[in-house]
């Protein structure tokens, strides 16, 4: 592997110092860093959870993050988000496909890799969301809560709907008693109340509710 290649690799309109009065700056040196980070953590291991990656950039103390609890869970979350998706377009160039979900994050070969995307207008709106560091900078916790009402209100009806078995982990083929098992673990884990994140909660929920409402 070059090592070079995506640790000097910067976005093409990378934004380097926040407006006045907004979110401490993320520099183009932070930014790296943290593609950096999770890069190598998924070359090793080549599948893990989003609270996995979250805790690697609060064990590396990457950011000074907000003194809300709500605001603060968002920057991770927004860091991570991004930093998969510029990874995604790294990847790619090394044949290699990089799954973004809500259960799971997976690093593949393109050619064993499921790439197919059932709902691509919404996967791109979400991949141009976590790509504009505008959303990063003007976030506070009521537009963090409002956020959260609106997006995972799209989502229900777009990409948790399009494929709530894949959103769930599971292959399609399970009886309802293992779906319900399978929520209940992932409600468990991913519940905010119990340090799990609201979004990927909300996803989780959203699946579950989908095959429900098909039973």
């Amino acid at each position: 592997m070059n090592e070079g290649t995506i640790d000097s690799y910067e976005p093409p309109e990378t934004q380097t110092h926040a407006p006045a009065g907004a979110q401490q700056p993320l520099t183009t040196a932070v930014l790296a860093h943290c593609r950096r980070l999770i890069r190598n953590y998924l070359e090793q291991r080549r599948r893990c959870a989003e609270y996995e990656l979250v805790q690697l950039l609060v064990a590396e103390k990457v950011y000074p993050w907000a003194g809300d609890s709500t605001l603060a869970l968002f920057q991770k979350h927004f860091i991570v988000q991004h930093s998969l998706y510029e990874l995604r377009q790294h990847f790619s160039t090394r044949k290699l496909w990089l799954h973004i979900a809500p259960v799971e994050i997976s690093l593949a070969a393109a050619e064993d890799a499921e790439t197919k995307t059932l709902n691509v207008a919404a996967q791109q709106q979400v991949a141009d969301f976590y790509l504009d560091l505008a959303n990063f900078y003007t976030a506070t916790p009521d537009t963090v809560a409002d956020y959260l009402q609106r997006f995972w209100r799209r989502f229900e009806k777009t990409e948790a709907v399009s494929d709530p078995y894949a959103t769930l982990g599971l292959e399609g083929a399970e009886p309802w008693p293992r779906v319900q098992r399978r929520f209940r673990e992932l409600a468990a884990r991913t519940h905010p109340d119990k340090g799990g994140n609201a979004e990927t909660f909300a996803a989780v929920k959203a699946a579950y509710d989908a095959l429900k409402a098909s039973r």
